[in-house]
């Protein structure tokens, strides 16, 4: 997950974020343009915090399936979709359409179908407009402590609280169970349209369920919102539902 060393992070990303939410209609509007710029902004000091997997196959092939889902999609955002340095297995989408995925992810060995899954998760994220809503839930008030935060380059009280805050904004949103479950539907869909075969997305989650890691550790994807068997089950009915046959 992005929470190692996320305070020295989130504070590169500071003032390009304060002057995208200047530009806003209002602190609590995001148009689509400005869901553009924030993802942007964030994209970029992802990338060089992190640095890109450097493996152009698996960069190519991670590129390749992304594309194929996005094709499916409505809404006409710049997706992207790329694999970053991290060793935990892990996905995450950011506003707007850049969406990553981990060397750890990539390295677990997981098969083209799988992936696709994961993808189409966090590709309807962005699709439902998920963070939209999220963010449009943020008050005001806390807001506009992260623009102070942000104009004194830190040194306003309760910093790590405000940090904390713009971390929950931008990469880990607290989405709703409703739209948890939308999005693992979502990326059935999307994997039925690719004629993916989506039973390969719950076997993952039924591996990892089973895998007895430490509860702590959950990817962001995964994080249960609702829980284990509950998303195995939705994912299970969506494909019944879609009438896929093995």
């Amino acid at each position: 997950m992005l929470s190692k060393g996320i305070a020295i992070f989130l504070m590169v990303i500071a003032i390009p974020f304060l002057f995208l939410l200047s530009g806003c209609q209002s602190l609590t509007d995001l148009s689509e343009e400005d869901e553009i710029k924030m993802g942007k902004q964030a994209a970029e000091t992802v990338e060089k915090q992190y640095g890109l997997f450097e493996n152009q196959q698996q960069q190519e092939r991670v590129a390749r399936i992304g594309a194929e889902l996005a094709k499916f999609a409505e809404r006409k955002v710049p997706y992207s979709f790329k694999i970053i340095k991290m060793k935990e297995e892990n996905a995450f989408a950011l506003p707007g359409g850049p969406i990553y995925v981990t060397q750890g992810l990539i390295e677990s060995g997981i098969s083209d179908d799988a992936l696709a899954g994961i993808l189409g998760h966090e590709i309807t994220h962005i699709e439902k407009k998920h963070f939209v809503k999220y963010y449009k839930r943020v008050s005001q008030e806390d807001l506009a402590a992260l623009a102070i935060l942000i104009a004194t380059r830190g040194e306003a009280q309760q910093t790590l609280g405000y940090i904390q805050l713009l971390n929950e904004l931008v990469f880990h949103p607290q989405y709703s169970r409703d739209d948890e479950r939308e999005a693992d539907r979502g990326g059935i869909d999307l994997m039925i349209k690719d004629n993916r075969n989506p039973y390969e997305l719950t076997k993952l989650f039924e591996q990892w369920k089973a895998s007895g890691k430490n509860p702590t550790w959950i990817p962001d994807f995964m994080r249960d919102h609702p829980a284990y068997n509950e998303r195995i089950q939705i994912m299970k009915d969506e494909i019944i539902k879609d009438g896929f046959v093995r």
